[in-house]
């Protein structure tokens, strides 16, 4: 019973998750690069 949420829920959170760290080294890679001369 445990297993099966826990898949259903890390498969959600992939999708969410995979949008988000997008945006976020997205606007890393931004500031590494106008940080560098």
């Amino acid at each position: 019973m445990k297993k099966r949420p826990y898949k259903a829920a890390k498969k959600t959170v992939n999708k969410r998750s995979a949008v988000f760290y997008c945006r976020v080294w997205k606007t890393i890679y931004a500031h590494i690069f106008l940080a560098w001369p």
